[in-house]
């Protein structure tokens, strides 16, 4: 079977339809997913600063923390700990933000 890791802007590309989400959905179809922890509170996060923002009205963003919850069986999840924390493992190229660091290192 296939792997892949999936971020959080692809996952919520995917939960709220966004553009670009049939060519996720067809490229993990039949596909063992991968992700960070992170990915679940980072996108929690998101649906609530689109709450906020009113962007979400407070029906849909129940209906997307639920799916959320619901969708934490569909992945092999990565903790981070503190071996994650402490790994010399950078990019070559830049340093990233902290989280996106644990993504990678994920």
């Amino acid at each position: 079977m296939k792997k892949a890791y999936l971020d959080t802007s692809a996952y919520l590309a995917i939960l709220l339809g966004e553009d670009g989400f049939e060519e996720i959905n067809k490229a993990i179809k039949n596909t063992e997913l991968y992700t960070s922890a992170l990915m679940f509170i980072e996108a929690q996060r998101c649906i609530v600063r689109l709450l906020r923002e009113k962007i979400l009205s407070p029906d849909e963003s129940e209906k997307y923390l639920g799916q959320i919850e619901s969708d934490v069986n569909t992945f092999v999840t990565r903790d981070v700990t503190v071996d994650l924390c402490v790994s010399r493992t950078y990019p070559a190229i830049c340093t990233p933000r902290s989280s996106d660091l644990i993504h990678l290192r994920s």
